[in-house]
């Protein structure tokens, strides 16, 4: 059991970290996904279309909050890996 949890761990943390940061500003299909997936988490409503912009960013804050990331509304590699830990799996 504790090699296949090691095993979890240490892939989230490689899929994490192999992320790009995103914030204000930011554009492409990671900011997408990004809005999708806060959107099913509900703390998005705006319209998912790739522009991390200050709905993207305030959402981005209640998540981190939610899961006791500090609010910054940075997706770096700690939040995505709490995205992929809460979404994924």
């Amino acid at each position: 059991m504790g090699i296949i949890l090691c095993s979890f761990i240490f892939y989230t943390e490689i899929q994490a970290k192999s992320m790009p940061t995103l914030s204000l500003g930011s554009q492409g299909d990671l900011v997408l996904i990004l809005q999708e997936y806060l959107y099913q988490a509900g703390h998005y409503d705006g319209s998912i279309d790739g522009y991390f912009n200050l709905q993207t960013y305030d959402a981005t804050r209640a998540f981190q909050q939610r899961v006791g990331i500090f609010p910054r509304g940075i997706v770096d590699p700690t939040t995505w890996k709490a995205i992929i830990n809460h979404y994924y799996y």
